[in-house]
């Protein structure tokens, strides 16, 4: 078995453990950015740094435990900013380091994961194939491009294994997954259009499809169809009801928002409506850390929901027992092909 089987093989087996246990509803309170005038938080790493624009996107702001820093916007139109857990930015056409160094990348640049690489989206290359392609940049190393034929390709986030998702339009918009050179599209239902909007580190992406929020394998199955769940416990009545997921994080849980503008969360297999669970929750639900941090686009300003407490660990339900001899087993016929 390869290594990447071997590793996706485990992440399933741990997730399946993750999706199977009962916890305690976890509580949160609102932490605001500062007095920062139509902030609009784009994202938050797991420094705990929140990012966006603000001043009605004049400038850009990273605002990092008390401290806020605002960058001055250079061009003439707003480019996506991206944050990694060290610091390093995405911004304007350009990576800038923490020392203050900048590396020139691709106009269309959109996400930069841990390692300084960088999902772009690039024009055709040649006669035939993609009308434009997901590119992953790694400065001073090389572009690798992807992209479904005769289509136009836009990715959306990148994981640190240089894993990219977004979308793909032909014919209609679709979820897609671009991974070493190659292009995938993800399964869907409904109308089978919709965006893969977020991917972490075990390869699991969100986004929607089909007007409903959805939660992906790494092989592009579809692994939970969140949209239907939000409608049978919040929507049953409403024929227009409408969900999508914007964040996860590398434990699994899951945002996004529901119906009209009503945030949610998925962790531990269950889902929880911020409005019930966040003290003072208002906005537009952009992303969530590793710390269970949720970064909120509020009405004239943005915050983060931080937890009321320390985490609680998940309690299995007797179902769960039963996944120990499975991942036990995993292990076990893992280490005798190793052998």
């Amino acid at each position: 078995m390869s290594s990447i089987r071997r590793s996706l093989f485990m992440s399933m087996v741990l997730f399946s453990g993750v999706v199977t246990c009962a916890q305690a509803i976890p509580r949160y309170v609102a932490s605001s950015l500062h007095d920062m005038p139509n902030a609009m938080v784009d994202g938050i790493n797991n420094a705990g740094q929140a990012f966006g624009t603000m001043h009605e996107g004049r400038d850009y702001f990273v605002a990092s435990n008390g401290v806020l820093s605002i960058f001055r916007r250079q061009m003439h139109i707003v480019t996506s900013i991206d944050v990694n857990d060290a610091g390093v930015m995405l911004y304007e056409k350009k990576l800038r380091y923490t020392d203050g160094s900048t590396v020139d990348v691709a106009e269309d640049s959109y996400a930069i994961n841990n390692h300084g690489q960088v999902a772009a989206s690039l024009g055709r290359v040649g006669a035939g194939g993609p009308n434009n392609y997901a590119a992953l940049i790694s400065p001073g190393r090389g572009t690798l491009l992807a992209g479904i034929d005769r289509a136009w390709n836009h990715p959306m986030d990148i994981n640190d294994h240089g894993v990219m998702v977004g979308y793909s339009i032909r014919r209609g918009t679709f979820p897609t997954m671009y991974a070493n050179g190659q292009s995938r599209l993800l399964e869907t239902y409904g109308d089978g259009e919709g965006y893969a909007r977020a991917i972490n580190n075990h390869g699991f992406a969100v986004g929607e499809t089909g007007g409903y929020a959805a939660l992906w394998n790494p092989d592009g199955s579809l692994l939970v169809n969140l949209g239907e769940m939000l409608k049978a416990r919040f929507g049953s009545d409403d024929p227009d009801f409408y969900s999508t997921a914007y964040g996860i994080n590398n434990v699994g849980e899951v945002v996004g928002e529901y119906g009209r503008f009503n945030g949610f969360l998925y962790s531990g297999g269950e889902l929880y409506d911020l409005g019930e669970i966040a003290s003072g929750f208002t906005g537009a639900v952009v992303g969530i850390n590793d710390q269970h941090q949720i970064a909120v686009r509020g009405w004239g300003s943005s915050y983060v929901l931080n937890l009321a407490g320390p985490r609680v660990q998940p309690v299995p339900e007797p179902s769960s027992y039963t996944l120990l001899p499975a991942g036990l087993l995993a292990l076990a016929l893992l280490r005798r092909r190793k052998g």
